[in-house]
C-alpha cells in the first residue's frame, strides 16, 4: 500500500511541476515584473517579444526618400534658428515659394 501511495504522490508532483513549467514559459509575467522593478526597463525576452510584434505589424505609413529630406531639413532649420536667431536661407526660400504660389 505504501508503494502505491508513494508512486501516486510522485506522479502528481511530476505532473504539477511539468504543468507549472509550461505555464511559466507561456506567461513569464512574474520574471518580467521582477526584471522591470529591479532594472527599470523591460527584460530582454519582453523586448524581443515586442520587437517581433512590431515587425509583424503592417504599417500604413510608407517612408519615402523625400520624407527623410524633410526631417533632415527640419532639424537643420531648427539648428540654424537656434544658432543665428533667424530662419535659414532654405527656410526663407521655401516660405517665399509658398507665398508666391498662394498669390498666383
Amino acid at each position: 500500500m505504501k508503494t502505491i501511495v508513494k508512486s501516486i504522490l510522485c506522479t502528481a508532483v511530476l505532473v504539477m511541476s511539468a504543468s507549472g513549467v509550461m505555464a511559466e514559459q507561456a506567461g513569464n509575467s512574474r520574471l518580467d515584473q521582477w526584471y522591470r522593478a529591479k532594472y527599470g526597463r523591460n527584460s530582454p525576452m519582453a523586448e524581443a517579444r515586442q520587437k517581433a510584434g512590431r515587425e509583424n505589424t503592417a504599417n500604413r505609413e510608407q517612408v519615402t526618400p523625400e520624407t527623410g529630406k524633410v526631417a533632415a531639413s527640419a532639424w537643420l532649420d531648427q539648428w540654424y534658428r537656434a544658432k543665428y536667431g533667424r530662419p535659414s536661407p532654405l527656410e526663407k526660400a521655401r516660405r517665399r515659394t509658398e507665398r508666391d504660389d498662394r498669390i498666383r
